[in-house]
């Protein structure tokens, strides 16, 4: 209600007010706020939340905080008036009364057309800050560059930060679409945008006298961490490239993991940094079991794992062309879920089954180096590791499938033999993948990297080349694969000692 968001936004206010005076008081009041005569509190009061408040102010790296701050207001009393103006009005849109239409002179906006109501406020604010200025004068007063850094706040960068912090996707995926809008900013407008995120997710519990409670009681300290660590290297990004800016946070995070050790070089450098930056606190049990990992499992995550997304840029330390590379999307959740290194194995090996099965699906090629495809394993961290990994979590026999479901995705489902026969019978493409294994890898096409010792893994007498339209699948236990085709085919399985056996038969239309 209209109480609340007056409430948040005071509580905004108080942030950027404790985030400027972090050298005298300002860690006390985001950590416990004040006490009913406005005092500010030196200690965590007795009640709900408090020994987060105190592992808050005892734990948090207000280094972090600080230099934040120091990146998006420096010492400018016109940034930090500008601030606080977007803090007071930043939310006025969500007053459904207040709601601008388009006009025909500014249509179309943003996708919308002529006489349409924008109802997403930051985008509805957008509008009124871009053609009716006046409308809200503490921004019409500002100087133009900051009325610019302002919009800049209000603009939909399409940006997954999780994505980032986690070492998740591509730098195409993750990095393109933010860099284009960077674009006439600066590194400085980026921090400008996340100290402004920073206070608004503070005030968001509506209560401005009991601190960040937001950040100190509802958010994962470790989480928060994380995000702040990487807003210096995001900042490098409207003068570096993607690829460069994602190599630097990885080099950075892997020596904040490991101290002593030398940054990894080699084909399989970006992998073990990936690796150890998805794991987060099983960075350690991730990269031992990735040295142990078959020379298949390896060379598979070395190359995947270093496709870039953006046509001619590789990374430095493992460069590979071609693709489209792969977004393994809720990878970091299969591997944070491994509490040995047994675990962490079975973990790698089941994603380079994956990563081989979507290269099935999307065979390497040059021409495609520019782009990426997501390959969703949610079905994956829904079960226990072991039932996961081996297909036996369900009653009935099952087995693993990646399905395409668009020119761009495909998902990662257990499924029955019923399942495989609708996928079949509605000539979808699709690979059955036993994670078990890294499986055989398609013969290297013209532009794919796979390394001798891939190919030097696959099994006897299995057919090589890449997956044609209406190809038999490969020798049980080998995922195999079904593009449609003009046939039509049954999918037969059956579980053999815990593998699956898959038969193709052709059969003619009906």
């Amino acid at each position: 209600d209209g109480h609340t968001e007056y409430q948040r936004t005071f509580g905004a206010l108080f942030a950027v007010y404790w985030l400027l005076r972090l050298d005298i008081d300002g860690r006390c009041g985001l950590a416990f706020g004040y006490d009913e005569s406005w005092r500010i509190l030196t200690s965590a009061a007795s009640g709900e939340g408090e020994e987060r408040r105190a592992a808050f102010f005892e734990k948090m790296d207000w280094g972090l905080l600080a230099e934040v701050t120091e990146l998006a207001l420096g010492s400018s009393v016109e940034r930090i008036e500008a601030m606080l103006c977007l803090t007071a009005f930043h939310d006025v849109m969500k007053v459904t009364p207040l709601i601008p239409s388009v006009t025909e002179e500014h249509a179309p906006y943003n996708g919308f057309s002529a006489g349409d109501a924008i109802h997403d406020h930051d985008l509805a604010l957008a509008y009124v800050l871009e053609y009716y200025p006046h409308l809200i004068p503490s921004f019409a007063m500002l100087p133009e560059a900051l009325r610019d850094v302002v919009l800049f706040t209000q603009t939909k960068m399409s940006f997954n930060h999780g994505w980032f912090v986690q070492a998740e996707a591509t730098p195409g995926a993750m990095l393109s679409s933010l860099k284009q809008v960077l674009s006439g900013a600066s590194g400085a407008d980026l921090s400008f945008y996340f100290f402004h995120w920073l206070t608004d997710i503070s005030g968001a519990e509506g209560r401005p006298l009991a601190g960040a409670e937001k950040l100190t009681v509802k958010f994962p300290l470790a989480v928060l961490v994380s995000f702040l660590w990487s807003i210096p290297y995001l900042n490098r990004l409207a003068e570096h490239s993607e690829t460069d800016v994602l190599e630097n946070y990885l080099e950075a995070r892997f020596h904040q993991s490991f101290p002593d050790e030398p940054t990894p070089e080699g084909e399989t450098a970006i992998a073990t940094m990936r690796l150890a930056v998805m794991a987060q606190a099983g960075a350690s049990r991730v990269v031992e079991a990735f040295e142990q990992s078959s020379s298949s499992v390896r060379s598979i995550l070395g190359e995947e794992m270093a496709l870039t997304g953006i046509e001619g840029q590789s990374f430095l330390r493992s460069q590979f062309r071609g693709g489209p590379a792969f977004l393994v999307y809720y990878g970091p959740a299969l591997l944070q879920r491994c509490g040995s290194a047994s675990e962490m194995r079975r973990a790698l090996t089941a994603l380079a089954a994956v990563y081989l099965a979507g290269r099935q699906l999307w065979p390497m090629e040059e021409a495609r180096w520019g782009e990426t495809a997501t390959l969703e394993i949610s079905g994956l961290k829904a079960l226990d590791i072991g039932d996961a990994i081996g297909g036996s979590a369900a009653g009935e026999p099952r087995v693993w499938v990646l399905s395409r479901q668009n020119e761009r995705e495909a998902r990662l489902e257990l499924l029955s033999a019923i399942d495989i026969n609708d996928l079949v019978g509605a000539g979808a493409a699709f690979v059955c993948v036993d994670l078990t294994r890294s499986g055989t890898p398609p013969a290297t096409p013209e532009g794919s990297q796979y390394g001798e010792a891939v190919m030097a893994s696959q099994t006897k007498g299995v057919p090589q080349g890449p997956p044609h339209r209406g190809a038999a699948p490969t020798k049980a236990g080998s995922s195999a694969h079904y593009d449609g085709g003009p046939q039509r085919q049954e999918v037969v399985f059956s579980l053999l000692g815990g593998r699956a056996a898959l038969v193709a038969l052709p059969v003619a239309r009906r």
